[in-house]
């Protein structure tokens, strides 16, 4: 058995097509939690229109609480001891929860399970493969002693709700990539493993992809990544102690650091623009992304020729 947890906010323009995502499994003993954050639009309505209509979907409506605390819900609700993930713009493929418990049966010391994604448009037009996390016990070992991030794409994450919940769940300091620092911690305590298949279309637009909620992701990712190399070393680092560091930095290291965080958010604008049809400005976000940080592009677009 499994709960599908599904944190909304203002979701209406994709959220019928990932509940039908969630309906149309091959594997039938899920629960969906709808976990609403005081949405204003017909988010409501089309949740508990569902709801309705089908007993395995429950609607919980609440206060705004930020993607953290909203996520810290759907953790406390869920009957079943597995957690897949699946955001109200992503779309599950139909084999996405039968494989998943299929490998979690046979391997058991596994605690989070991630697979393949497709990277898809606004309006569902497919746009690459994609794929992190380990795929074998040996690269997770791997992972581990080099003191690298591990993590697997959100919208095919599933993990053990009580090691989950015995962690903390959600940490709300690393609101904008949470869902990557719990996946961290939940590493730390037991192998994470990547199937070689795909499970989900990820949905790439603007609406979830502002330069806002990039930085905050990319602040969190740096963040991790030092904490996971000193772990390596017996130390540690709470993200207080990291916001500090920055503000302690030498003006012209921070005046490098914006530089690079313009630089990245105005590249990965670029890929949006281009996914939405836009290309003039795709083109000035590209312009200015080699402009800011020219390694980074460079490197990120000899990546996506070769993996072509």
């Amino acid at each position: 058995m499994i709960s599908i947890i599904m944190r909304t906010h203002n979701s209406e323009a994709f959220l019928e097509e990932a509940i039908e995502s969630v309906l149309s499994q091959t594997y039938s003993g899920w629960e969906l939690i709808v976990s609403d954050d005081a949405s204003t639009d017909r988010t409501i309505t089309i949740a508990s229109g569902y709801a309705r209509r089908d007993g395995r979907i429950r609607l919980i409506p609440g206060e705004h609480l930020g993607a953290a605390e909203n996520g810290n819900r759907c953790l406390r609700h869920a009957r079943h001891p597995w957690i897949a993930v699946l955001d109200s713009d992503d779309v599950a493929l139909p084999d996405r929860l039968s494989l998943s418990l299929d490998a979690a049966q046979a391997h058991p010391e596994v605690v989070l399970w991630g697979g393949r994604a497709i990277l898809i448009d606004r309006y569902g037009k497919r746009l690459r493969q994609a794929v992190v996390g380990p795929r074998s016990h040996e690269e997770y070992e791997q992972h581990m002693v080099s003191g690298r991030v591990i993590y697997v794409m959100s919208p095919t994450a599933m993990f053990r709700r009580d090691l989950a919940l015995e962690l903390g769940g959600y940490d709300h300091a690393m609101d904008g990539a949470e869902d990557v620092e719990l996946m961290t911690r939940l590493a730390e305590r037991g192998p994470v493993m990547t199937l070689d298949h795909e499970l989900a279309l990820y949905r790439i637009h603007g609406a979830s992809t502002s330069s806002t909620l990039f930085n905050k992701q990319q602040n969190v990712f740096d963040f991790l990544d030092l904490r996971a190399k000193l772990r390596l070393s017996g130390e540690d680092i709470t993200m207080a102690e990291y916001r500090q560091r920055l503000r302690e930095q030498p003006t012209r290291q921070r005046i490098q650091q914006t530089a690079r965080s313009i630089g990245r958010a105005q590249y990965r604008a670029a890929v949006v623009n281009l996914a939405e049809r836009r290309p003039f400005r795709a083109a000035g976000n590209g312009l200015l992304a080699v402009l800011f940080d020219p390694t980074h592009a460079y490197h990120r677009l000899r990546n996506r020729l070769s993996s072509n």
